[in-house]
């Protein structure tokens, strides 16, 4: 079972806040304000491009190279999209850098995102030994 962080948004007026900001709240209210979000768990529209394990046992941090090479090789733009937003330009970059010339790329796709995240092929790693 995954975890979830919760973050509780209450929404009062400028009145109320210069009252102190104490507004009475029911059970309702409260859930109708909560915002869940599993950090964890990868999100539908990168799902489909990580086979490699079980969804509830992959972790966006640890797994983040794997998530990364699998969906700038058989991504869709909405998942690609995903990636940049979530990992940055910077890691996806090194990514591409340490692990993409090592077989972990088809040749069409680490031509394409060094093009696309203006990578000098000579400093592509590309051994695996």
């Amino acid at each position: 079972m995954a975890f979830c962080e919760c973050r509780i948004m209450v929404i009062m007026s400028a009145s109320q806040a210069e009252n102190g900001g104490s507004i009475p709240l029911t059970r309702s209210k409260i859930w109708y304000n909560i915002y869940i979000s599993n950090k964890d768990m990868p999100p539908k529209v990168i799902q489909p491009f990580l086979w490699f394990s079980d969804l509830n046992k992959i972790n966006l941090k640890d797994d983040k190279d794997r998530i990364i090479l699998n969906v700038l090789n058989i991504g869709t733009k909405k998942a690609t999209d995903w990636l940049f937003d979530f990992y940055g330009k910077p890691t996806i970059k090194k990514t591409v850098i340490n692990l993409g010339g090592k077989g972990e790329l088809s040749d069409k796709s680490l031509n394409y995102w060094t093009l696309v995240l203006k990578i000098d092929s000579k400093k592509i790693i590309k051994t695996r030994f």
